[in-house]
């Protein structure tokens, strides 16, 4: 079934490619957008995840590496910065990683290390896209390009989908319960290694409600149509606008 519903959902970001947007597309997925963000707690409180913070625990494939964040920061779609506790084969280190729009670093066992852009470009990707289905806002700016998907059924849940295209942040495909509105999966295709193009597939799931706002607490990402990691989220709370400084290389 997973595989099915992700080479559907593949042909129709192809298929909606190929098409001229028509006049009242962008309407309609607007009113999708709305409808969504309403459903998160109003247009006010989900701006604030501008810049917003939780904690994490990370389960990689494989179940032999784990990492526990107790401090992520996010800002925008350029900034981002974690404290964590990864544990290896049960054999555990402190870290720290983060970017702060140009570069992407990693402090581990005292040293810091600049990531190289091979690396940057798909972890900056990959980040942006669970950014914009959190945020969501910034869809309804008119930098995107919006276009219809259709529906699917994710899961057990009837879901309707939009295709989003902004020149610098490239396209990604989101979708939405069509009972409750809250955003259920994206998917995008990412370079990596200069070579290599992978399709991502986030699901988002478990929503709780914290200080008025919901959220997702549960993110599933599956690389070509495998498991790659199951990310857990708590204590999450939107912050005012941190310093830059915050983010760059220590």
């Amino acid at each position: 079934m997973r595989a099915t519903i992700l080479l559907l959902s593949i042909a129709s970001l192809f298929s909606a490619a190929g098409r001229a947007a028509r006049a009242d597309d962008r309407t309609d997925m607007i009113a999708l957008i709305d409808k969504a963000v309403q459903a998160l707690g109003g247009e006010a409180k989900v701006a604030r995840l501008q810049t917003v913070g939780w904690k994490s625990k990370w389960t990689f494939k494989g179940g032999g590496i784990t990492a526990y964040a107790d401090d992520c920061i996010a800002q925008g779609f350029e900034q981002y910065r974690a404290e964590m506790l990864v544990t290896e084969n049960g054999k555990g280190f402190l870290a720290l990683q983060g970017f702060d729009g140009t570069q992407a670093w990693f402090r581990a066992n005292g040293k810091t290390l600049n990531a190289p852009k091979e690396f940057m470009t798909p972890r900056k990707r990959a980040y942006q896209v669970a950014r914009l289905v959190q945020w969501l806002l910034p869809l309804k700016e008119k930098e995107y390009e919006l276009f219809p998907l259709g529906e699917i059924k994710v899961g057990d849940i009837q879901a309707v989908g939009l295709r989003a295209v902004h020149k610098e942040r490239g396209e990604v495909g989101i979708f939405f319960d069509q009972k409750t509105g809250l955003p259920c999966k994206s998917e995008t295709r990412i370079q990596v290694e200069n070579t290599q193009v992978h399709v991502f597939e986030y699901q988002f799931g478990e929503f709780k409600e914290f200080d008025g706002l919901r959220h997702f607490t549960k993110i599933t990402i599956d690389i070509d149509g495998e498991r790659g990691c199951e990310i857990e989220l708590s204590d999450i709370r939107t912050l005012d606008k941190v310093d830059a400084e915050w983010f760059a290389k220590p």
